[in-house]
């Protein structure tokens, strides 16, 4: 009894001891890290020019000899490109600064376009610029080489204005993250796609100090700053610290906390692949230098236990969560003991590594002796070994952010837009006949798509069908009308010339009567003769008469019944003709009044609805086509073939509001085929009512017989023309 006491006593002080300990403490990870010192952030040094670049003689004695142009009209043009030249390679450390940098970078990309400035080529003007680490100048005569240089300065200057800011708000997080991001895409594209300095560059870094211990010589010292293996580095770097923010972004936003691990994890994954490239033994030591080398090795091997000290302390938040106690303790232990290999490393660092050093020892220190105490105490979970948890895998939430230089808002307007090379004449006129043959085809599409709805509007016969709207007779019946009214005798002549075929009809059966019994006479003359005589073959005379009189009785019994069928049906429809040939009043008054419904009043409003939308689609084709043919017209991409460098290979491609004017045409194709679609079935309804109103009036008595003889056969015409529609597919536009 004591021991069940016991038991219930226990399990009752464990939950109110849990929860009273939530409400009491309330410094979760979360509450506490999110205000934890921001760690210093790594940038680069900007490279400077010592040297100006004079473009002008090389470029105009090209415009002269290529061009066949003035050159001296360009003078404006070249000293626009110098000034620019000047102002990039002195940018201020600010959004300016940088959008300079990104505006000569993209002149620099037409300019290579419209003159052959590569090493060795006809307008090759040398460029100098200083090496970061080892501050010896490098001349080429190579544009790409300024063009390396200043890409690495434009992620070098994102470096600097991401390291800036001081992270405390989550708009300044934001900012320095994309500042990171854009520093490794511009790295990333240097090594990747503009990069010219030499792979082998230990063996060049060789030859030039061994020239200058001989004989004295220096020649040009290949830029160590912008080497593939450090570019690589760079790219690394970059990625971590915008990855660091990202982490810092989540800590404030109180994201899950599995959520917060795993970023912290990608966080040290991103530093552990750029220390890999800080080996001693490597290459980068040799072009940075070892000093250099060190700094950065130094920070960067304190930020890899930090991070996986808070990863840890995140994922034994995650297990508190999950009431796994005994994970939650291992979890924090672990964090500690990073923690503290942190701290070891931080020797000698600045005041605000310490102090995030500090503010997190504070939190991970208590978060580990609560938990531990908890354990002992209450939960008395077993405590397992980290390696026999389950590996956290990192989830990486940064990339390279792009910058497009073909975007006149960063290039600005193209300096030498007056010079047009030949190569883009000529790609200019494939495109132009491109363009009309894109035209002529959408023309001529259209001009067959508008035949076909004229056509299956033409079927549907909607100005024949029964709306509310309807007060006076259909234009057809009143044609006819209108031919009895002017030949009154019709009717007199109709009923005279039907008794005159009665009359031959029997003068001709007579005849053939008479025929036949002759024939007969004749047969028993024969045989007869043959019994007293003895066989004989028959006459051919006789064979064929025989013949010719049984085609025409055949022949003779089918008009007698024809005859009766027209006597009937003109005995029935003489007193419809005598309805058509008076006044139209009197027609109005013997054609049946429909006793209209809700449903039918509706499906007439329906139709006529669908109808409108019927025009109003066939004015929007056309105004498709206008845009279609002014967009088309107007679009000229001479300009825009100038930044391509090779524009002879370049796909021919729609023009942009062209496109965008086929995506409109596409619309309109889907709302048209649902639009006929839906006008089908509301043709169908009312077409059904009218076959009910004629079903219900069929008697053809002398009142109206003739007009609804007439719309019935118009009715089943209908009938089947739409039933046909509804199952196809009803793509009247393109």
């Amino acid at each position: 009894m004591y021991f069940i006491f016991y038991c219930i006593f226990c399990f009752y002080f464990k939950n109110r001891y849990y929860s009273t300990k939530k409400c009491i403490d309330g410094d979760d990870v979360i509450s506490k890290m999110e205000a934890v010192p921001r760690m210093p952030m790594i940038f680069l040094d900007i490279k400077s020019s010592p040297e100006a670049t004079d473009f002008g003689p090389t470029l105009k004695k090209y415009i002269k000899e290529h061009y066949l142009e003035d050159p001296e009209s360009y003078n404006k043009e070249v000293k626009e490109l110098e000034l620019l030249r000047q102002t990039a390679t002195k940018a201020n450390k600010d959004f300016i600064g940088c959008s300079t940098l990104k505006k000569y970078f993209a002149q620099l990309q037409f300019l290579q376009n419209r003159f052959p400035m590569g090493e060795g080529e006809a307008c090759a003007v040398n460029f100098t610029w200083a090496d970061v680490y080892t501050g010896t100048w490098g001349t080429y005569a190579d544009l790409k080489f300024e063009m390396s240089a200043i890409m690495y300065n434009i992620g070098a200057l994102h470096s600097c204005l991401g390291a800036m800011d001081n992270r405390l708000t989550s708009e300044g997080m934001k900012v320095s993250c994309t500042h990171f991001q854009c520093a490794a895409w511009a790295f990333q594209h240097l090594r990747d796609e503009i990069q010219t300095t030499s792979t082998d560059m230990a063996h060049e870094l060789m030859n030039y100090y061994i020239n200058v211990m001989l004989d004295g010589t220096r020649g040009s010292l290949p830029n160590t700053d912008m080497n593939r293996d450090v570019l690589n580095l760079y790219v690394n770097v970059m990625l971590a610290q915008a990855q660091e923010c990202i982490l810092e972004k989540s800590m404030v936003d109180n994201r899950k906390n599995s959520i917060i691990a795993k970023v912290a994890t990608q966080v040290v994954e991103y530093y552990r692949q750029a220390v890999k490239h800080l080996d001693p033994q490597g290459k980068v030591q040799l072009y940075v230098g070892s000093k250099q080398c060190k700094e950065w090795q130094k920070q960067l091997q304190l930020k890899i236990p930090y991070y996986e000290c808070v990863s840890l302390l995140y994922l034994g938040s995650h297990s508190e969560e999950q009431q796994r106690w005994g994970e939650r303790v291992t979890y924090y232990q672990a964090a500690a003991e990073k923690l503290n290999e942190a701290t070891k490393l931080a020797k000698g660092e600045g005041e605000q590594v310490q102090e995030a050093l500090r503010f997190t020892m504070d939190v991970v220190g208590g978060k580990y002796n609560s938990a531990k105490k908890d354990n002992d105490f209450v939960y008395h979970d077993k405590v397992p070994a980290l390696e026999t948890l389950p590996e956290m895998k990192g989830a990486s939430l940064v990339k390279g952010i792009p910058f497009n230089p073909n975007d006149k808002e960063i290039s600005g307007e193209d300096i030498f837009a007056r010079l047009i090379p030949m190569e883009t004449h000529e790609a200019s006129s494939l495109y132009s006949e491109e363009k009309a043959k894109i035209l002529r085809e959408a023309m001529d599409a259209i001009e067959e798509k508008d035949e076909e709805l004229a056509q299956f509007m033409a079927s549907l016969q909607t100005e024949e069908l029964f709306t509310k709207e309807s007060g006076r007779l259909p234009q057809a019946l009143l044609e006819r009308c209108a031919a009895l009214s002017v030949r009154p005798g019709t009717i007199g002549d109709l009923t005279s010339t039907m008794k005159e075929l009665s009359g031959i009809s029997l003068d001709v059966t007579e005849e053939l009567n008479d025929v036949y019994v002759s024939l007969q006479q004749e047969e028993s003359s024969e045989n007869e003769f043959q019994e007293q005589c003895g066989k004989r073959s028959p006459s051919l005379i006789i064979t064929e008469i025989s013949k010719e009189c049984e085609r025409l009785k055949e022949a003779n019994s089918k008009a007698e019944a024809s005859n009766a069928e027209l006597h009937r049906v003109m005995s029935v429809q003489v007193g419809n003709l005598k309805i058509l040939a008076s006044s139209p009043d009197d027609i109005a008054k013997s054609l049946p009044t429909p006793d209209l419904s809700e449903a039918d009043l509706a499906a007439a409003d329906e139709m006529q609805r669908l109808l409108s939308k019927v025009d109003e689609m066939t004015t929007q084709r056309g105004a498709f086509e206008q845009e279609l043919r002014a967009v088309v017209q107007s679009d000229d991409i001479t300009k825009a073939l100038v930044t391509i460098k090779d524009t002879m290979s370049t796909e021919v491609r729609l023009p942009c509001g062209a496109e965008r004017s086929r995506l409109e045409e596409r619309s309109l194709n889907c709302r048209a085929s649902r639009l006929l679609y839906d006008l089908c079935r509301a043709v169908l309804y009312l077409l059904t009512f009218a076959v009910e109103l004629f079903t219900n009036n069929c008697n053809f008595s002398h009142r109206y017989g003739t007009y609804l003889a007439a719309t019935c056969v118009t009715v089943t015409y209908l009938l089947f023309i739409v039933q046909s529609w509804i199952y196809v597919d009803l793509h009247l536009f393109f």
